[in-house]
């Protein structure tokens, strides 16, 4: 389960700030599996799930997408989470052709 313990707990409090239900919202990850040791997914591994994020996402058609972290903002975008921390910008959704070969 995504958002356990005090990441759940800050990320319901942040989202009851904003005034949005949590039944609202579908809460992905960028890798499917967390890799060994808690470290950060490599390239590699995030190749390997892309396809299946971005299929997801096709399907929901969210209004809006929020990244929580540096991992998944940067499927979005080449600057850094200080950068863009706070900021809203648009995005397009790849089509269905093989999202994973983009982010060689």
């Amino acid at each position: 389960m995504p958002f356990v313990g005090t990441a759940g707990r800050r990320l319901n409090q942040l989202l009851e700030v904003a005034g949005i239900d949590i039944n609202d919202c579908s809460l992905d990850n960028v890798v499917k599996c967390r890799p060994p040791h808690n470290r950060d997914p490599r390239k590699a591994e995030i190749r390997s799930c892309v396809d299946w994020l971005f299929q997801g996402i096709r399907l929901i058609k969210p209004q809006t997408i929020i990244t929580l972290g540096r991992i998944p903002l940067s499927l979005w975008s080449p600057l850094g989470i200080r950068a863009l921390h706070g900021t809203s910008f648009e995005i397009e959704i790849p089509e269905e052709e093989d999202e994973s070969k983009k982010l060689s």
